[in-house]
Protein backbone atom coordinates (compact mmCIF):
# COMPACT_ATOMS: atom_id res chain seq x y z
CA UNK A 1 0.00 0.00 0.00
CA UNK A 2 1.71 3.46 -0.50
CA UNK A 3 2.04 6.11 1.72
CA UNK A 4 0.43 9.15 0.91
CA UNK A 5 2.41 12.03 2.12
CA UNK A 6 1.98 15.92 1.83
CA UNK A 7 4.59 18.92 1.95
CA UNK A 8 3.63 22.19 2.90
CA UNK A 9 5.77 25.39 2.00
CA UNK A 10 5.69 27.97 5.00
CA UNK A 11 6.00 31.51 4.64
CA UNK A 12 6.40 32.58 8.44
CA UNK A 13 6.54 36.30 9.17
CA UNK A 14 9.71 37.74 10.98
CA UNK A 15 9.44 37.12 14.24
CA UNK A 16 8.05 33.35 13.05
CA UNK A 17 11.49 33.24 10.83
CA UNK A 18 13.94 34.22 13.15
CA UNK A 19 12.98 31.95 16.17
CA UNK A 20 13.17 29.12 13.53
CA UNK A 21 16.17 30.03 12.76
CA UNK A 22 17.01 30.33 16.31
CA UNK A 23 15.60 26.98 16.68
CA UNK A 24 17.35 25.30 14.14
CA UNK A 25 20.23 26.62 15.17
CA UNK A 26 20.07 25.53 18.57
CA UNK A 27 19.47 21.96 17.11
CA UNK A 28 22.83 22.14 15.11
CA UNK A 29 24.83 22.95 18.42
CA UNK A 30 23.09 20.04 19.80
CA UNK A 31 23.92 17.52 16.99
CA UNK A 32 27.34 18.83 16.35
CA UNK A 33 27.85 18.33 20.97
CA UNK A 34 26.70 14.55 20.02
CA UNK A 35 28.69 14.03 17.18
CA UNK A 36 31.91 15.20 19.37
CA UNK A 37 31.13 13.72 22.49
CA UNK A 38 30.99 10.03 20.48
CA UNK A 39 34.64 10.94 18.42
CA UNK A 40 35.90 12.48 21.98
CA UNK A 41 34.21 9.01 23.90
CA UNK A 42 36.10 6.74 20.89
CA UNK A 43 39.19 8.47 21.52
CA UNK A 44 39.50 8.39 25.11
CA UNK A 45 38.25 5.24 25.90
CA UNK A 46 37.87 3.57 22.99
CA UNK A 47 34.36 3.24 23.70
CA UNK A 48 31.13 3.73 20.80
CA UNK A 49 28.30 5.59 22.69
CA UNK A 50 24.67 4.94 21.70
CA UNK A 51 21.11 6.29 20.82
CA UNK A 52 20.21 4.56 24.41
CA UNK A 53 23.73 6.61 26.21
CA UNK A 54 23.16 10.23 24.72
CA UNK A 55 19.39 10.19 24.91
CA UNK A 56 19.60 9.77 29.19
CA UNK A 57 22.00 12.68 29.12
CA UNK A 58 19.67 14.92 27.26
CA UNK A 59 17.42 15.69 29.90
CA UNK A 60 20.55 16.71 31.94
CA UNK A 61 21.73 18.90 29.11
CA UNK A 62 18.46 20.16 29.11
CA UNK A 63 18.65 21.48 32.94
CA UNK A 64 21.75 23.25 32.23
CA UNK A 65 21.09 24.67 28.69
CA UNK A 66 18.39 26.64 28.76
CA UNK A 67 17.54 27.31 24.89
CA UNK A 68 17.19 23.72 24.20
CA UNK A 69 15.05 23.39 28.24
CA UNK A 70 12.45 25.99 25.44
CA UNK A 71 12.03 23.56 22.74
CA UNK A 72 10.29 20.17 22.39
CA UNK A 73 12.00 17.04 24.31
CA UNK A 74 11.03 14.59 20.98
CA UNK A 75 12.56 17.31 18.51
CA UNK A 76 15.76 17.05 20.39
CA UNK A 77 15.15 13.07 20.65
CA UNK A 78 15.04 13.19 16.77
CA UNK A 79 18.55 14.97 16.40
CA UNK A 80 20.16 12.63 18.37
CA UNK A 81 18.02 9.86 16.45
CA UNK A 82 19.37 11.16 13.38
CA UNK A 83 22.79 11.30 14.55
CA UNK A 84 22.83 7.59 15.53
CA UNK A 85 21.45 6.96 12.04
CA UNK A 86 24.32 8.73 10.49
CA UNK A 87 26.51 6.68 12.12
CA UNK A 88 24.67 3.25 11.54
CA UNK A 89 24.73 3.78 7.78
CA UNK A 90 28.91 5.12 8.39
CA UNK A 91 29.54 1.26 9.91
CA UNK A 92 27.64 0.14 7.13
CA UNK A 93 29.52 1.51 4.49
CA UNK A 94 32.72 0.60 6.42
CA UNK A 95 31.50 -2.64 6.13
CA UNK A 96 31.13 -2.43 2.10
CA UNK A 97 34.56 -1.17 2.15
CA UNK A 98 33.54 2.85 1.75
CA UNK A 99 33.70 5.50 4.41
CA UNK A 100 32.34 8.82 4.45
CA UNK A 101 32.02 9.60 8.62
CA UNK A 102 29.31 11.87 10.08
CA UNK A 103 30.34 15.44 9.86
CA UNK A 104 29.63 18.50 11.74
CA UNK A 105 26.98 20.98 11.35
CA UNK A 106 26.87 24.16 10.27
CA UNK A 107 24.34 26.14 12.12
CA UNK A 108 21.88 28.03 9.46
CA UNK A 109 21.53 31.90 8.60
CA UNK A 110 17.95 30.64 7.07
CA UNK A 111 16.76 27.41 6.39
CA UNK A 112 16.17 26.28 2.87
CA UNK A 113 12.96 27.24 1.08
CA UNK A 114 12.25 30.17 3.42
CA UNK A 115 13.12 33.66 1.74
CA UNK A 116 16.51 34.62 2.00
CA UNK A 117 15.76 38.15 4.40
CA UNK A 118 13.25 37.47 7.20
CA UNK A 119 11.57 40.84 5.69
CA UNK A 120 10.86 39.66 2.56
CA UNK A 121 7.25 39.74 2.07
CA UNK A 122 5.28 36.13 1.53
CA UNK A 123 3.39 35.55 -2.02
Amino acid sequence: MPVLTYKYRLFPNSTQAVALTDMLGSFCDLYNACLQQRIEADRRQGRTLSYIDQASELKAVRLIDERLASYSYSAEQQVVRHLDKAFRAFFGRIRRGKGGFPRFRASPKSPPGWPHSPTSSSP
